[in-house]
């Protein structure tokens, strides 16, 4: 009785406590304990704050006060840990798990399997340390469902947390501004930059320039390798899976790896037409005319092609199909044959009109007073409009000093590239747009290594627990009784 009176004097004269509820308690100190003595100390401890409420709880329980339930003892105790930390505080039985949600929340961020719904910890999240919250997402309570990131009103957290749950989401720049270099080095494979180095990006970078590390199949994850294979085996045929060629970043890999021997058939799927198409154009830069009109009216043939209720190549890759066989139909003079090619494309790109209009003039004039047909530009090897281009007319011209023929074409595009910036050009615009048949530049991210999120870069101290702490020892007061527990 001794050491309990001297938990309720100390108590008494800590807490702010009414009038009534002191002499309440005075009465104690000197007699027999009044009946209602249990609800004047809960009105004292509901005064003090928790860290004070805890330690008088803690004194008074050890002196024998017979008014809180067994649970509420326990708590207690798990409660009078003064420096917790996230693994380090035990619990005395598994049926404290159970509770209000601000005692389950707080047994939870130390670790212990107490259930959380997203709607109870949700409300908590925007104050909680940010130690706490790596702790919380560490452990499995937050994750992406609770968007914890849109929680905060710090730019660098809200950045954070979306690297520590969904990294994906991240940008370059962001990658940047935490200091990631995973991440970034990700983004810069993904955008097809060329990667020094020794680490599996740079050998994925080199993959796609047709150079297959032998190390490099060992340095995918186990999961990744059966696809690396598909796209091994494919290259010797130059026939691949529909889920590899229907995905446009491994266009460029696909394209290094096989070279075909000849024509390509453009009816195998979208990505062949594309192939097909793009290998017609460098034969038109190189020269081959002839190559390059058989491919074109495979491609031609090909682009009509309908299949689930659309065509097999884009919109834009049927214009330049149609653009290139054109083209080249004016060596054979089949200008009617060029113009129909063209008006059924017309409504794709402003310059297939143009296109048109050129054709037209072309065949408005008596044959011997047409000008030669192919672009200059395209005659030296360049894309149409190529700057600098007289660098690469001295070139050839030293390359074929010995072809007079090749020397001889070489010379009248530059006549006509001479006469074109002197007075104004207008040649046949080939292609409509370059990108069209360039290799798609992004690359896929199925073969890089999978995005594992930020590693946390917190440590919690037993400082940040002290908000969730202080809530769940408001909780002891409705474990108080009373009556004591063994009448």
């Amino acid at each position: 009785m001794t050491r309990i009176r001297r938990a309720l004097s100390t108590l008494l004269e800590e807490g702010k406590v009414s009038a009534d509820d002191a002499a309440i308690i005075r009465a104690a100190l000197t007699g027999p304990p009044p009946r209602v003595l249990p609800v004047a100390v809960k009105a004292a401890l509901a005064t003090l704050a928790p860290a004070r409420l805890i330690a008088h709880l803690d004194r008074l329980l050890q002196a024998g006060m017979p008014w809180m339930s067994e649970t509420g003892m326990r708590r207690v105790q798990v409660l009078a840990a003064e420096h917790p930390r996230a693994g380090e505080v035990s619990l005395p039985g598994a049926d404290l798990l159970d509770g209000p949600a601000e005692w389950r929340i707080y047994l939870a961020a130390l670790g212990h399997p107490a259930r959380v719904r997203p709607d109870e910890i949700t409300p908590v999240l925007p104050r909680l340390p940010l130690a706490v919250v790596d702790d919380l997402i560490d452990l499995g309570v937050v994750g992406r469902d609770e968007e914890p990131w849109n929680m905060r009103g710090d730019a660098g957290e809200r950045l954070y947390l979306r690297a520590r749950l969904i990294p994906r989401s991240l940008s370059r720049d962001d990658a940047r501004r935490l200091g990631w270099a995973e991440l970034d080095r990700w983004h810069a494979f993904l955008a097809g930059e060329d990667l020094d180095g020794d680490d599996v990006y740079a050998m994925l970078a080199r993959f796609w320039q047709g150079h297959a590390d032998i190390r490099l199949r060992a340095s995918l994850p186990p999961e990744q390798r059966p696809l690396f294979d598909e796209i091994m085996r494919g290259a010797q045929t130059g026939h691949w899976p529909a889920h590899i060629t229907a995905e446009r970043g491994f266009w460029a890999l696909l394209m290094a790896l096989w070279s075909p021997a000849g024509l390509i058939n453009p009816k195998a799927g979208e990505f062949h037409a594309w192939r097909a198409a793009h290998q017609a154009y460098r034969w038109i830069l190189a020269r081959d005319l002839r190559k390059a009109r058989e491919q074109a009216e495979l491609l031609v043939d090909a682009a009509r092609q309908v299949r689930g209720g659309r065509h097999l190549v884009s919109r834009q890759l049927r214009a330049e199909i149609h653009n290139m066989a054109a083209y080249l139909a004016q060596e054979t003079e089949e200008l009617d044959r060029a113009i129909r090619l063209l008006d059924e494309v017309a409504d794709v790109y402003p310059e297939v009109t143009e296109n048109i209009r050129r054709l037209k003039e072309r065949r408005s004039l008596p044959r011997n007073r047409r000008e030669y047909w192919e672009n200059p530009y395209l005659m030296l090897g360049l894309p149409h409009g190529a700057p600098g281009w007289e660098a690469t007319w001295r070139r050839l011209r030293k390359e074929f000093d010995d072809d007079l023929d090749r020397l001889t074409m070489i010379n009248e595009a530059k006549r006509r590239l001479t006469h074109a910036d002197r007075h104004g050009a207008d040649f046949y615009v080939l292609p409509l747009e370059e990108k069209n048949l360039q290799a798609p530049r992004r690359r896929s991210p199925r073969l890089a290594p999978p995005l594992e999120p930020l590693p946390r870069r917190t440590q919690s101290e037993p400082r940040d627990f002290r908000m969730l702490r202080n809530a769940a020892a408001r909780t002891l007061l409705d474990e108080l009784r009373h009556e004591p527990r063994n009448p």
